[in-house]
């Protein structure tokens, strides 16, 4: 479902520029704000579900042994926070960088 609504994010920001004969990878704004927005989304599928799906499986297999391994599981939680933070952070610089249109180098 999340997929769905980055396409849509894509589209329409895509479509607003056509619309407004803006050009895509010509204006640094637009630019940067897609490369800020694709680190993101790699950051998220690259990085952060599949951390997401290990502390899963340590969890469960520590609830069926009824041990778990506090270090490993704290290692992971940790590389977590550093990759959600940059999954968050890039798509709100974007945000900001669409707000406020600053002068950027662009292709």
């Amino acid at each position: 479902m999340h997929v769905i609504g980055v396409i849509v994010v894509l589209l329409a920001g895509v479509g607003t520029a056509l619309a407004g004969s803006i050009p895509i990878l010509g204006t640094g704004w637009i630019l940067w704000s897609i490369v800020l927005f694709s680190i993101s989304g790699l950051a998220f599928m690259l990085r952060l579900a599949p951390l997401q799906v290990r502390l899963a499986d340590l969890a469960r297999t520590g609830a069926e042994s009824g041990q778990l391994d506090q270090p490993a599981y704290h290692a992971l939680s940790r590389q977590w926070e550093l990759w959600g933070l940059v999954a968050t952070a890039t798509p709100v610089l974007a945000l900001l960088l669409m707000i406020l249109k600053p002068s950027l180098p662009s292709l």
